[in-house]
């Protein structure tokens, strides 16, 4: 069923195939980090609207209220959007006319309390130095999860320079964080399931991407993992309860329902950036409770298949990127960011091809199902948002196709994982 790649002939054509790659990789990252550092003043310029990292402006607002002695009212609209502003006075200081500076619209929180735990810390630092340390920190989380995987800093290089990589460093996502827990997750679970648990109960920061997860324990009885996702979770809650006490959770709650409909059902942020069933339907037009029920019924079917893959003997690498394409298609909410997680599908493909053989035209397939998140960034007003989900079904329905072939026994546990 499957074939190697060929080397080329020649062993100039080799060496160009073998170091072009890597030299591109490094003139993007090049050229990104020097527009970055030219950008970033004029991100802190009080005439400007933007603020550099601004989607981790609300992770830095939610963090200093978390350290008041109200951490309840980061899920209070008022006051969260109060403190933005203050955050924005202090990054960018006022006009020289002494006006305020300019800021464009309201970054929501709606993450629950446990996510409040990992951005309260990065608070106490000012703001600037918070956000690279925190994009640093979880950076490194992502980078590890690929070596994981694959073993290889060309590996790690490649990611970086993906420009899913860079559109998170960019506006201060959280993607590196959640990217990596899932893959580190995926690669140490046969070795290692109840830290595997333990990572995926820490997606409990972002829920919906880990909806996957309890299906695969379940139906392969692996009951450590099982245990040791909900030991994660429980720590994760202990710990707000710790800090935060309990009114926070009573403020999320009751700040959640309004939440749903505003980022999901109604999406502030614009259907085109979302990259969900869900959100494809109500872009073309469907009401709620439609988009909900095809939702609902695109997760119980791919639900089922991938239960069924995991039972069978597909290659361990084949699942386990299976599983990423399933929790992206199983949530209803989904941003262009988190699709950052294929880039780990991605490398337990390219592992398994290295080892095994690529099946005929699977790399360049794989570079093609990389570049969808690219073009769905193209315009979020038009329909070209659309090639996120599906270059995410595609790498579903491919991973099915390739779990057809039987392993030998032994290979489910990968010597890198």
């Amino acid at each position: 069923m499957t074939h190697a790649i060929r080397a080329p002939r020649g062993p100039r054509l080799a060496r160009l195939i073998e170091v072009g790659p890597v030299a591109l990789a490094i003139v993007l990252i090049g050229i990104f980090l020097q527009a970055y550092v030219a950008w970033t003043p004029q991100a802190t310029s009080p005439d400007n609207k933007v603020i550099v990292g601004q989607d981790y402006l609300s992770f830095y607002t939610a963090g200093r209220l978390g350290l008041t002695s109200e951490p309840w009212r980061t899920y209070d609209r008022s006051s969260h959007e109060a403190m933005q502003r203050q955050v924005s006075l202090e990054v960018k200081g006022a006009a020289p006319d002494g006006a305020p500076p300019k800021q464009g619209g309201y970054v929501w929180f709606g993450y629950p309390p446990t996510y409040l735990t990992v951005v309260t810390p990065f608070a106490a630092l000012p703001y600037v130095v918070a956000l690279h340390v925190f994009l640093a920190a979880t950076a490194l989380v992502f980078g590890l999860a690929v070596w994981t995987i694959l073993r290889s800093w060309k590996a790690v290089l490649f990611a970086f320079a993906y420009p899913g990589a860079m559109c998170a460093f960019v506006f201060g996502q959280n993607a590196f964080l959640t990217a990596g827990f899932i893959g580190l997750a995926l690669a140490v679970l046969p070795r290692a399931p109840l830290v595997a648990g333990l990572l995926i109960g820490a997606l409990c920061i972002k829920p919906q991407l880990g909806l996957v997860f309890p299906v695969i324990f379940l139906a392969t009885g692996r009951a450590r993992a099982f245990s040791g996702a909900v030991l994660g979770v429980a720590i994760s809650i202990g710990l707000t309860l710790v800090l935060f006490g309990p009114e926070t959770w009573r403020a999320w709650v009751a700040y959640s329902e309004l939440s749903r409909a505003q980022l999901l059902e109604n999406s502030v942020v614009g259907f085109g950036k979302m990259q969900s069933v869900f959100a494809v339907a109500r872009y073309f037009g469907s009401g709620v409770g439609g988009a909900y029920a095809l939702q609902a019924g695109v997760a119980l079917v791919v639900a089922a298949l991938v239960a069924r893959l995991w039972r069978s003997e597909a290659a361990y690498e084949v699942k386990a990127a299976a599983a990423i394409a399933a929790t992206l298609m199983m949530t209803p909410f989904c941003l262009v960011y988190d699709l950052l997680v294929l880039i780990p599908a991605i490398a337990f493909l390219t592992r398994a091809g290295l080892r095994d053989g690529f099946a005929p035209g699977e790399p360049w397939l794989l570079g093609l199902i990389a570049t969808t998140p690219v073009v769905a960034t193209l315009s979020f007003e038009a329909p070209s948002f659309v090639a996120g989900p599906i270059g995410v079904a595609v790498l579903f329905g491919w991973c099915l196709w390739r779990g057809r072939a039987r392993v030998p026994a032994g290979t489910e546990i990968p010597a890198s994982a």
